[in-house]
């Protein structure tokens, strides 16, 4: 059965019940190796920091901020910046180095297997709108034949909207033709692929950042995406119960949760706390004190820390 990814060939039985295949490499914890997730927030909540913590946490193979649970199998990664000109890509890496404590091991491993690429302003999409229809961008179809050959564990692409190349994000029928056309790179290059996407503005009203639909744009994205982390600040109503009064301080916190896990145990939230420039890691706020606060539409969720006896690598 021929098409434009190939030949498709049928999977040879006999061997499928003979012989149990390997075991799921996941790059991150319900990451699995070849597919698609992707990263939800509000503008400004920190998700690009998260995404390249997650470039060098798995070109170190270490942990960075603790955010994970557990540390990355080591192997190449790929960050490709849309949203951002090259200064402040630099600046954010300078400010998670400094906070890091990078050494200059460190520094050096970094350097031979994290990749970041600033495409910011330089017409790079993955799709684009011809008389024909939507079809994959000859910049992009380069790239991914250039990482095939250095075929990284993780790519990420930040951010969805820059990449869309003229498709109309609230189209089923153009978000699963993208959607298929970052598969196709997965495939091709063997790496997980990580979108940043920002949310919802129903959920940011609603306080809904945390779950499946927060996801801006068609439903089509969250459906064909196989693991979705997201980012929420905490709430005022939060705050409050916690005895956060000052605003500023409310806000450097923010919830990952990841609502989304096709290939493996459901995942506990966890605090991440802004460090200096923005940068993420791992913390405890204040616990929180019944009867404070003031009435909310839903419950908080509790912080649960990620228990490392349920992530399989």
């Amino acid at each position: 059965m021929a098409g434009t990814s190939g030949t498709i060939r049928g999977l040879d039985l006999r061997s499928t019940f003979a012989t149990r295949p390997p075991e799921i490499d996941f790059v991150l914890p319900g990451l699995a190796l070849g597919t698609v997730g992707m990263v939800v927030s509000p503008g400004g909540t920190g998700k690009s920091f998260l995404l390249l913590s997650a470039v060098l946490s798995v070109g170190l193979g270490e942990d960075l901020g603790l955010i994970w649970g557990v540390p990355p199998k080591q192997g190449p990664a790929v960050y490709i910046g849309l949203e951002d000109p090259e200064e402040i890509l630099a600046l954010r890496l300078h400010d998670l180095g400094k906070v890091m404590k990078f050494d200059a091991d460190m520094v050096e491993r970094a350097a031979a297997n994290c990749h970041f690429l600033p495409a910011y302003g330089r017409g790079w999409t993955v799709a684009v709108k011809t008389p024909a229809g939507l079809v994959e961008s000859e910049r992009f179809g380069a790239t991914v034949e250039a990482l095939a050959k250095l075929r990284p564990r993780l790519i990420v692409i930040d951010t969805m909207n820059r990449a869309l190349g003229g498709a109309d994000e609230n189209s089923n029928g153009d978000m699963g033709l993208v959607t298929s056309m970052i598969e196709r790179m997965c495939r091709v290059t063997g790496a997980a692929g990580l979108i940043a996407h920002h949310a919802n503005k129903a959920s940011m009203r609603e306080g809904d950042g945390d779950e499946q639909h927060a996801a801006r744009g068609a439903s089509s994205v969250t459906d064909n995406f196989r693991w979705q982390g997201n980012l929420k600040t905490m709430s005022q109503d939060d705050a409050a119960r916690r005895g956060i009064e000052d605003d500023a301080e409310r806000k450097k916190w923010v919830r990952l949760s990841v609502p989304k896990v096709n290939y493996g145990p459901p995942l506990a939230s966890k605090w991440l706390k802004r460090q200096e420039g923005g940068v993420l890691a791992a913390g405890d706020p204040p616990k929180a004190k019944s009867g404070n606060g003031k009435g909310t539409k839903k419950a908080a969720r509790p912080y649960t820390e990620v228990n490392d006896d349920d992530i399989k690598w």
